[in-house]
């Protein structure tokens, strides 16, 4: 059992019970992911959570499985119809080679110890030409890099447990673009598309300026085409 797996089963309680993650609370970035799975998929939601986001993709007639540290996290998603099981992301995954036409990773590569395992796994269960979707919070945002300028360091965790924020969600990993796009093409993937969902400020939040110039933007989202056999 990983670090990571058992550090996301308490991560699940905390979630869980502040207002941020309600049951009706629906990210932004999971309307652009959704429209670049389409129809008709085959799809394993990695990190799944109570399956919230995963139900989005399967209510778009697609065939949706999802994995996840939390039992009381998988239990949810279950209700919602999404085939999900207890997993640690960053073991073996429960699925043979190539099964997956798609596969989502929305918001989990920063908090893995072991990123290289998670990125192979990926592909092992990947079809040939099957897509990984992965969002992450871009280090390199425009409001951190103002931040960064005047030598505030905010947004960063020491541990599980402490950051320089009220509390910590786990984070251990922290990318830009190149970074993520070169980490993920080492692996046999391609990067095909790129962007951002919105560029936020306290006073201040664009959709547009994020399309525009989604270096900016608050969230790293990338497709990536598996390019090799496994």
């Amino acid at each position: 059992m990983s670090k990571t797996f058992k550090a996301s089963k308490e991560l699940y309680k905390v979630i869980k019970n502040t207002n941020k993650y309600e049951q009706n609370f629906i990210e932004p970035r999971i309307y652009i992911v959704s429209r670049w799975i389409g129809k008709n998929k085959k799809i394993l939601d990695v990190g799944c959570y109570n399956g919230l986001y995963a139900e989005i993709f399967k209510n778009n007639n697609n065939e949706v499985y999802g994995i996840d540290a939390s039992c009381d996290a998988v239990k949810e998603a279950n209700k919602r119809g999404i085939k999900a099981t207890v997993a640690d992301l960053e073991g073996c995954f429960p699925y043979p080679k190539e099964f997956f036409d798609i596969i989502h990773a929305g918001e989990v590569i920063e908090h893995l110890y072991d990123t290289d395992d998670f990125v192979q796994e990926c592909r092992r269960v990947l079809k040939k030409d099957g897509k990984l979707i992965i969002t992450t919070p871009n280090t390199l945002s425009l409001p951190r890099r103002i931040l960064y300028f005047f030598g505030i360091g905010k947004f960063f965790e020491a541990s599980n447990t402490f950051s320089t924020e009220k509390g910590s969600v786990g984070h251990i990993r922290f990318f830009t673009k190149k970074l993520l796009k070169d980490f993920i093409e080492s692996k046999g993937f391609k990067m095909v598309a790129f962007t951002s969902d919105f560029i936020n400020f306290p006073f201040f939040r664009s959709n547009f300026l994020a399309r525009i110039k989604p270096t900016f933007g608050r969230t790293l989202i990338g497709k990536f085409k598996n390019i090799k056999e496994y």
